[in-house]
């Protein structure tokens, strides 16, 4: 059986069949990112059909995909767009526009966009959501230097509310639940940019997904951290792929 995570604060906020839809495509964007695919129009995409949805959320009908997107839309959480090389491929293409739930999950467009690939131009493309003020919106961009600016917003001991997110999202996916005290404090030594926490999350994902840690043996989350172990070079157990689907249209875990 799968298990699905959402962020309680977005479920609060949008609905939570919004909340889990949105941190499906925030996976998704993040890891693009990291790796430098799907970047259009200086924003990270992801893309997925209908029927593909479905399978990676059986729980769900196409009707009520379809609704739950279009509730995201008119939320102005989420623009479609169409960048598939085929006229005839009709899969759509989804990006998380809204500015605090792209500071919640790490993702920085501003630094994607200067690796935009402008040879696929988007045809359908809906226009991004207009706003008052980006700037109002939680979570705004890092500025691209070494020295990021810190939000002055606190959470406990002078942490930043991202920082503390990030090790929240960080501490619901590690599977050993030991020694959280000290694995926050080393989170906030690490302080992890966007990049930085995109990276780590894949790391623990490919972990997670080791041969070692289905059989239990998974080190303490502060020794995992430490040995900055999610640049660890795995290599993935047998298993039928489901991995990146092309000709399904779909991109899932």
């Amino acid at each position: 059986m799968g298990e699905y995570h959402f962020s309680a604060e977005l479920a609060q906020q949008y609905g939570l069949d919004e909340a889990i839809m949105l941190h499906n495509l925030a996976y998704w964007m993040r890891k693009n990112a990291l790796d430098g695919r799907n970047i259009h129009d200086g924003q990270v995409w992801t893309f997925s059909s209908l029927e593909a949805f479905t399978e990676w959320f059986p729980f769900w009908s196409v009707k009520q995909i379809r609704r739950i997107l279009a509730s995201l839309e008119q939320q102005a959480l989420i623009q479609k767009g169409n960048y598939n090389k085929r006229a005839t491929d009709r899969t759509t293409w989804y990006t998380i526009t809204a500015q605090d739930v792209l500071g919640y999950y790490g993702i920085s467009n501003a630094e994607v966009s200067a690796q935009t690939d402008d040879s696929i131009r988007p045809n359908g493309h809906t226009a991004l959501p207009e706003r008052a003020d980006d700037s109002a919106h939680t979570g705004a961009a890092l500025p691209k230097n070494k020295h990021k600016e810190k939000t002055k917003e606190t959470h406990s001991a002078g942490a930043s509310v991202r920082q503390r997110d990030q090790f929240d999202q960080f501490w619901a996916a590690y599977p050993r639940k030991e020694g959280k005290k000290k694995a926050w404090e080393r989170w906030q030594k690490l302080d992890p940019d966007p990049a930085l926490f995109a990276a780590i999350l894949s790391g623990l994902d490919a972990h997670i997904r080791s041969e070692q840690w289905r059989r239990g043996v998974i080190p303490h989350p502060t020794t995992w951290l430490n040995g900055e172990r999610w640049e660890d070079e795995l290599t993935p157990p047998p298993s039928p792929d489901r991995g990146r689907v092309e000709e399904g249209g779909c991109e899932y875990v």
